[in-house]
Parts: C-alpha cells; sequence; structure tokens
C-alpha cells in the first residue's frame, strides 16, 4: 500500500541559517552507543531510518534509538526552517504510463505557485534545491522555467532565484531533514499504522515540525497526462485545496527553499515504542527541552 496520495515537501531555510543546520544534522548521531559508530556517517533517510532497513539495518532492533534520532533530525530541521510546506496529489483511479513521475511533477507544478505566493508575501527570493533524481529532472527545470515565465508575465518578477538546484541529498543536510519530514507526514496522512503505540509515536514525532508554520496543500483531483483536457492550459493558478494552514514569514533578504520528495511505497513493519521505551523517551526529550533552553544545541 502507497497511500492515497503521493506527498513532496519543501522547506524555507534563511541562508544564514544553513551552517548550523548543517552543524545539527551533524551533531545527529552522537547519541549513538560506540558499537553502531558505523551508523554514524550515513545519510539520513525518512524510509530508512524509520524501517530500520538498509543503511539502518543494524538498528533494525533498536526502535526506540531510531526514534529518538528521527526526532533529533526533525528538530535541526524546525531550528533552522521557518516554514514546511507539503503538497499531496491523489493518485490516479486508473493505472498511467509512468505512474510516479507523472505524479510527482503534478506536485511539483502545484508546489511551485505555493511557494511563490509563501516568498513573495514577505517580499523575499529563494533558491530552490531539490534531491537529485534522473527520471524527471529535465521536466521539473521546464517546469521551474515556465513558472518563471509566468510571474514575469504577470507580475513583472518571480521570486524564485535562478532554477532549481539538484544535489545528491547526501551531501544536503536540509534534504536529508526534509525527506524525514516528508516521510512521516505521509505516514500519518494515509493511516496505515493500526498499532495505537505506533500512531501515538509518529504523532509525537509530527509535534516537532509545529515550532515551524505549516501548511498542507491537496490537488483536488488525481494527476493526469498533459495535454488532457483535465489539466487546463500551462500558465493557470495553482488548483489546490487547504488543509491546513498558518501565515508563511520570511525575514531575511534570502531564504533556500531545500526540496525533498517522498513517492509513500512502502508495505513495511510499523515503528513503535514499547512501554520501557517511552519511559525512556520522555525523560529523553525533558532533557533535551532543558538544554536547548540554554544551549540551544541539544548533543
Amino acid at each position: 500500500m502507497r497511500g492515497e496520495r503521493y506527498w513532496l515537501a519543501v522547506a524555507l531555510v534563511p541562508a544564514e541559517n544553513v551552517p548550523k543546520l548543517t552543524q545539527d544534522v551533524r551533531r545527529v548521531p552522537r547519541i549513538l552507543p560506540a558499537e553502531h559508530g558505523a551508523v554514524a556517517g550515513v545519510e539520513m533517510h525518512g524510509h530508512a531510518l524509520f524501517h530500520g532497513n538498509k543503511s539502518y539495518k543494524p538498528l533494525a532492533n533498536l526502535i526506540d534509538l531510531r526514534i529518538r534520532l528521527y526526532r533529533r533530525g526533525l528538530q535541526a530541521l524546525v531550528r533552522a526552517a521557518t516554514d514546511v510546506i507539503f503538497v499531496g496529489v491523489e493518485w490516479a483511479t486508473e493505472p498511467v504510463s509512468h505512474d510516479l513521475g507523472l505524479h510527482r511533477m503534478h506536485a511539483v507544478r502545484e508546489m511551485l505557485p505555493a511557494l511563490e505566493s509563501c516568498v513573495s508575501e514577505m517580499r523575499e527570493h529563494c533558491l530552490l534545491i531539490a534531491d537529485e533524481e534522473d527520471a524527471t529532472r529535465r521536466e521539473f527545470t521546464a517546469a521551474v522555467r515556465e513558472h518563471k515565465q509566468c510571474c514575469v508575465e504577470d507580475a513583472g518578477e518571480c521570486r524564485i532565484v535562478d532554477n532549481v538546484l539538484f544535489v545528491d541529498s547526501q551531501d544536503s543536510p536540509g534534504v536529508q531533514c526534509v525527506d524525514l519530514a516528508a516521510y512521516l507526514h505521509h505516514r500519518i496522512d494515509s493511516a496505515r499504522d493500526d498499532n495505537q503505540r505506533a500512531r501515538r509515536t509518529n504523532q509525537k514525532l509530527y509535534r516537532v515540525l509545529e515550532d515551524c508554520r505549516m501548511r498542507s496543500f491537496v490537488t483536488e483531483g488525481p494527476a493526469v497526462p498533459r495535454g488532457s483536457p483535465g489539466l487546463g492550459p500551462r500558465c493557470t493558478k495553482s488548483r489546490t485545496r487547504r488543509l491546513n494552514g498558518g501565515q508563511c514569514t520570511l525575514q531575511r533578504a534570502i531564504a533556500t527553499a531545500i526540496l525533498a520528495r517522498r513517492p509513500g511505497e512502502d508495505n513495511l513493519p510499523q515503528m513503535h515504542e514499547e512501554p520501557h521505551e517511552a519511559a525512556q523517551r520522555r525523560a529523553m526529550h525533558a532533557s533535551t527541552c532543558n538544554r536547548k533552553a540554554t544551549i540551544a544545541l541539544p548533543s
């Protein structure tokens, strides 16, 4: 099962906060025991960390530890970001070719005007940084170019600087953190966790994101191929339904919009806390909150 929607997430991070974000992400694995030091250098990836597979397979049975790592990654994001925007596309009811790429690009085209509006409200500009992905790379670039042209024709300028910058997520702490947020948002939206403890744990993790402003949009209909009557002309305003809102504010001259995508395709075991793990987590969280109030960088 992959849920009812494809989700894409974007975070707005002021340029001067990027070095701090990098430092915070490097501190995330400091809680790892010495015997798992090899995991300290791996890339943070929402799916792998959530389920304890791939690079995080050595931590497969250490659920509480993975939850703590996940939380620290989200905390690093909210300390740096001012806003997080989630864009969802309902999966097409009928099978279509290039299913994933089609929905991804539909989400990108819905995301661009939402991002433009958010940044424009504060009269700021942003650089769009995205996780590199070959299948839709050219189409993504073309969509940004088209969006910029429409903005210039309508308003005289576009708030997105240059075109999208693709990076290897391994080299971008921001993209890694946004991937954590996107996957968690997908898990909660899909409501696939039938275990009560798992749902409570997911909600507690999600509340970390509430320290910054969040918006969540879902397209009113499934993605359709370009050129079909259902999509309409290219230069049109985004057709989205607002689910959760908040004011977008950017208080810096330059912001980086760090983009991560989550197809939301998995059918793996759930992550939840056992009672003793929950008690340990609460103690750890209380300690972290106290340190955060004094030194801002929990270790």
